[in-house]
């Protein structure tokens, strides 16, 4: 291992030893069943809650336009029911991501642990 970090410099060591990112220590069980409905250009969401107490919510939205993706994450606060909605600017297909987060503490710290995501896709006409 040691041979293959001297070999390749452009690689940091510690990018080698630290393993596969997405693997977690920590888990937190994401939100189940995520259900949409769209009203106009309004979308709405709601979701099964995470079976962790303390649990809140992030929803992140994508879109495609001209064969470009973009993301952004549309909650600032973290969520602490289980609904969401919003009113879009332009008529179209748009991906929801939810996420669970839970303040996680440990030996070294505290830090917002975020759970794997479940999607939906709406498509405002």
């Amino acid at each position: 291992m040691t041979r293959s970090w001297q070999s390749q410099s452009f690689i940091p060591a510690f990018q080698s030893i630290l393993g596969d990112p997405t693997l977690r220590l920590f888990r937190v069980n994401p939100p189940q069943n995520v259900r949409k409905a769209s009203n106009g250009l309004t979308v709405s969401l709601w979701w099964d809650p995470a079976t962790e107490p303390g649990t809140g919510y992030h929803v992140y939205r994508t879109t495609s336009a001209n064969g470009v993706d973009s993301s952004v994450q549309v909650t600032t606060a973290k969520l602490t029911g289980t609904s969401f909605s919003e009113t879009l600017p332009t008529a179209g297909s748009y991906t929801y991501m939810v996420r669970a987060t839970k303040l996680q503490t440990s030996g070294s710290g505290s830090f917002w642990n975020l759970s794997q995501g479940n999607f939906t896709t709406a498509t405002v006409p």
